[in-house]
């Protein structure tokens, strides 16, 4: 094999390694570290002066915390306390 194969071939073994170095760290996490990475951004509502009217219009739409599979997946997640 040519030095050039070798130091791809070592290239692409690192990055293996690498990739599974983080996805077992990942795996790691308690069930609570992985709930806080999950979670829905803060909608347009927080700190608006228009608050009432912006949870009503959500409401309305069904979208932001009253969409209905935001509702099973906010479920789902368990967080030990």
């Amino acid at each position: 094999m040519s030095a050039r194969s070798n130091k791809i071939r070592t290239k692409v073994r690192m990055a293996v390694l690498l990739r599974q170095r983080l996805h077992d760290a990942w795996q790691r996490r308690s069930a609570d570290e992985r709930a806080w990475q999950a979670i829905v951004p803060v909608g347009r509502e927080w700190g608006s002066p228009d608050f009432d009217r912006l949870m009503h219009d959500d409401l309305d739409k069904q979208t932001g915390v009253f969409d209905a599979a935001f509702i099973r997946r906010s479920q789902s997640v368990q967080v030990n306390p």
